[in-house]
């Protein structure tokens, strides 16, 4: 499960998901359409607030949001599941998120207005019930108030969740995104604007003095780049990087072949095409790049011609690292239609039990 921050356009995606999560206590039509403008939400809430999502395979599966509400004091404003997703322990990573965003703004309390349904999940999480208040939305109704203390114990800063800093439109990055929908693993992902210089500022070359995404911080202050090594870093001990060392080997021979073979003419094409919009400038270098990307994809036919993945016969990294470009070749001009088992081999990958799609991400939300 990837936790992001949400995008302007999800207002009303998160609106309609709080007001199902709160039908979901039995609440009849009369008291949800009470509390409906309270559980509306506009871009610019997005952009004011510190809003988090949970997103799962592609689809939202719940969200929460923060708000300063005094000195060393944060207030959960929202927290929110997906009605099918309650129970699942997406609640639980949502919170934790929340609290360890608390601690990392030197916040010593969570401040808790929560639904009287909620009240076993905010105990559970380290509350206290500390008072009550009144409902924002119905005359008379009082809320229990919980307030949660900021400490090692509540983060548990012991297992830190895994933070991708990341384009959703790179398929470096989303490489990383593939492999731990995979290996089934929660995760924070933050959007980097390249093409804003995110990845020239001094916070971020000290992420990565080259410059580039992805990077994985796998603990807290401490990184690690390039694509193709996170996926080694994150896939140690599961069944995508065999423990047999010609298999090992057979895979890093793939991975160097997508990056000075397949990357170089297909992700470039891509770039110039998608990202720049095919500039009159750039044509000349976009088109240098097709013999190579199809000496490229090729190479990759005559393979799959005669296996069903790259290495073992079975999905691995191999596999991750040249899908990656290679499903949205087209993007950058290139024709899949000579390829009839690249593109056989696409469909067996998208049709994995874990597979997760590449996100055309217009950016984070923005009060502009």
């Amino acid at each position: 499960m990837m936790l992001r921050a949400p995008r302007a356009s999800e207002a009303a995606t998160l609106s309609a998901l709080a007001l199902r999560s709160k039908a979901y206590w039995g609440y009849d039509r009369e008291f949800l359409e009470a509390c409906r403008a309270e559980l509306t939400w506009t871009a610019f809430d997005l952009s004011e607030n510190q809003f988090r999502v949970a997103e799962h395979r592609g689809d939202v599966c719940g969200f929460y949001a923060l708000s300063a509400s005094g000195p060393a004091e944060i207030e959960l404003e929202a927290l929110f599941v997906e009605p099918g997703r309650i129970g699942t322990g997406v609640g639980r990573v949502l919170m934790l998120h929340a609290l360890r965003q608390c601690a990392a703004a030197g916040a010593r309390r969570l401040v808790i207005q929560g639904d009287p349904h909620a009240e076993r999940f905010y105990l559970r999480a380290g509350g206290e019930r500390v008072g009550e208040r009144e409902s924002g939305s119905i005359p008379g109704r009082v809320l229990p108030l919980y307030s949660i203390t900021i400490d090692k114990h509540s983060t548990d800063e012991t297992t830190p969740m895994l933070r991708v800093y990341g384009d959703g439109r790179s398929g470096n990055c989303y490489k990383i995104q593939l492999l731990l929908s995979w290996i089934d693993t929660d995760y924070e992902w933050v959007e980097v604007d390249i093409m804003a210089g995110a990845t020239r500022t001094p916070e971020f070359a000290s992420m990565n003095s080259n410059a580039k995404i992805p990077v994985l911080e796998y603990a807290p202050g401490k990184f690690l780049a390039e694509s193709n090594a996170i996926l080694h870093y994150l896939a140690d001990g599961t069944e995508f990087l065999p423990e047999d060392r010609l298999a090992r080997a057979e895979i890093l021979q793939w991975q160097f072949f997508e990056q000075y073979s397949h990357e170089p003419c297909i992700a470039v094409a891509r770039f110039i095409a998608k990202y720049l919009g095919l500039p009159e400038a750039r044509r000349a270098d976009y088109e240098s790049r097709q013999p190579g990307g199809h000496k490229a994809l090729g190479i990759m036919e005559r393979h799959l011609a005669r296996a069903p993945y790259f290495v073992n016969r079975v999905p691995t990294i191999a596999d991750i690292s040249l899908f990656a470009y290679t499903h949205v070749a087209h993007e950058g001009g290139f024709d899949l239609g000579g390829y009839p088992a690249v593109r056989d081999w696409i469909s067996r990958i998208q049709r994995l039990p874990r597979h997760v799609p590449m996100a055309d991400v217009p950016g984070p939300a923005s009060a502009g």
